[in-house]
């Protein structure tokens, strides 16, 4: 209990927060389905607790029937499974036909759905004492990122970004406290945020960039094999509609916002277009990018930069745009601007508030809008990029600092630079 007792004190400030972000995710729903009229309550919420539903039942066919909406692996709607079908068994529905349960029930998968989403602030509470955030800081972080928080899970449905990005930033600091031997369960991380949203892909090549080659194999099937124990059922049910719905990611474009890239989308027929035509090349092209730029420089601040970076370019190069899609760069802006005081924080704060309220709209008179979108976002990443320690150059400095300068010189290590840095300012000679 002592341990319990200790782990619930230390991670008290975001633990609060996802107290507060429940609450409001299921009051807004409450105050939603008052204000519509009939009590209409179907959203993407509806479909994934739906298919939770089905999943729960053992029904894996009906997670990529037409008409479920679903674009990538289920994770999300694994973990609601079972909330879903104890609420099932407790005579909760989600038809019409289910009356007010059917409203108790979306107000209750509204909230857990905010609290599932929430644990992103766990893992940005984190990193923020892993780089000793004061616990002022720490709050300010989780209020702010809690708001995105509750955009994306109850006004959008789709926590599953932020739980996404929760697994990523532990992955980061998994290598960055334990390096190379930290990989292996970087890898397991990576892939759990894979299966719950695949554009996850897009961090695994910073944080495991500094692997060596031997490495590769242990890394590649970890971060395979939950996206495919969570695909695997609904393959062997349908394989056709399953590979259609994750590869092509069929979209509806009256529902989404339009982008300057939306007619390089793939008509699919019955007014369907392909999200993914465009996202595969951008998706393999930031990889590399993100391989290439942490390769040799690693140290967590700018490989956090650099995920951040990679998810920019993502919404950038989108042929549709959800308000959703922007939250993991809002996040990880907010971290790293608040290394260097409030001032950057309060910008980055103010910037992350503008993104919120354009992106919960549904526009396609783009003229405007996607601009002002697009520039409050690069405006948030120059002002992360603000805030990296200068001189904290990780892997490329630790690299030169080891090379021999001239044949017979004494080998240089990082031992011996912390040593120089010491108090006492002695000049130490290497033996």
């Amino acid at each position: 209990m002592r341990r319990v007792a200790s782990w619930i004190d230390i991670r008290s400030v975001p633990s609060m927060a996802t107290m507060v972000c429940a609450v409001v995710g299921g009051g807004y729903w409450f105050l939603w389905m008052m204000l519509a009229h009939d009590w209409q309550s179907y959203s993407d919420l509806s479909n994934s607790a739906g298919l939770a539903l089905a999943i729960g039942h053992g029904h894996f066919g009906a997670v990529y029937a037409p008409g479920s909406q679903l674009d990538s692996p289920p994770g999300l709607e694994f973990l609601l499974a079972p909330v879903m079908v104890v609420a099932h068994a407790l005579g909760f529905g989600l038809v019409p036909s289910a009356g007010d349960h059917m409203k108790s029930t979306i107000i209750f998968v509204a909230a857990v759905a905010t609290a599932l989403g929430c644990v992103v602030l766990f893992a940005l509470d984190a990193v923020a004492r892993q780089w000793g955030f004061s616990e002022p800081r720490r709050l300010a972080l989780c209020a702010v990122a809690g708001l995105g928080v509750v955009s994306a899970a109850s006004f959008w449905g789709h926590p599953e970004d932020a739980i996404a990005l929760a697994f990523v930033l532990w992955a980061a600091l998994a290598v960055e406290r334990g390096g190379s031997g930290g990989l292996r369960r970087a890898a397991w991380l990576l892939g759990l945020a894979v299966a719950c949203q695949p554009l996850a892909v897009l961090a695994v090549a910073p944080i495991v960039a500094r692997a060596k080659w031997a490495d590769w194999f242990a890394v590649a099937w970890r971060l395979v094999l939950p996206s495919a124990l969570v695909l695997l059922p609904e393959i062997l049910a349908a394989p056709a509609r399953a590979i259609h719905a994750v590869v092509d990611q069929p979209f509806f474009p009256a529902a989404e916002s339009s982008t300057p890239f939306s007619h390089f989308a793939r008509a699919l027929g019955h007014g369907m277009y392909s999200g993914g035509t465009l996202r595969l090349p951008v998706t393999l092209t930031v990889v590399l990018l993100g391989f290439l730029a942490c390769r040799r420089r690693h140290d967590l601040p700018f490989v956090l930069f650099v995920v951040a970076l990679a998810f920019t370019l993502r919404v950038i190069f989108e042929s549709e745009l959800l308000g959703f899609y922007f939250y993991p760069v809002v996040a990880l802006c907010l971290l790293l601007s608040l290394r260097r005081g409030w001032a950057r924080f309060d910008v980055a704060a103010v910037l992350s508030v503008v993104v919120l309220v354009l992106g919960n709209r549904r526009e396609h008179e783009i003229v405007l809008w996607w601009p002002a979108m697009m520039a409050a976002t690069l405006a948030m990443l120059v002002v992360a990029y603000s805030s990296l320690p200068a001189g904290e150059a990780g892997g490329a400095e630790l690299r030169r600092l080891a090379r021999k300068e001239a044949p017979g010189s004494s080998w240089v290590t990082i031992s011996h630079v912390r040593l120089l840095d010491a108090a006492d300012q002695r000049r130490l000679v290497p033996t």
